[in-house]
């Protein structure tokens, strides 16, 4: 991993987090985000900011974050499978990337 990637990785996450502030009562920081998808439960006042960042980011941008060692498929996928509905394109892919 390179400094282009992790500073790709921090961009991916603050662009998202942006992106679903936009629709979130409460904002959400990169940092608060980072800390619910990392977490090995999803406290009840994290779920619907965590669930709109799986639902409505981009497959690349995971991918960059990834990449760049914010969190892993592994990480996402969990928040995935509890949160978003079987057929979820973002579940199914994180699903083939383990």
């Amino acid at each position: 991993m390179t400094s282009k990637d992790k500073l790709r990785a921090q961009k991916a996450l603050e662009f998202a987090v942006g992106h679903i502030n936009v629709s979130m009562p409460c904002k959400v920081t990169a940092q608060s985000l980072l800390d619910a998808l990392k977490s090995k439960t999803i406290e009840e006042n994290d779920k619907f900011q965590v669930e709109a960042f799986l639902d409505e980011t981009d497959v690349g941008l995971l991918s960059d974050m990834k990449r760049g060692g914010l969190i892993t498929y592994r990480e996402l996928a969990e928040k995935a499978n509890a949160l978003l509905p079987s057929g979820h394109e973002v579940r199914k892919w994180l699903d083939e990337h383990l």
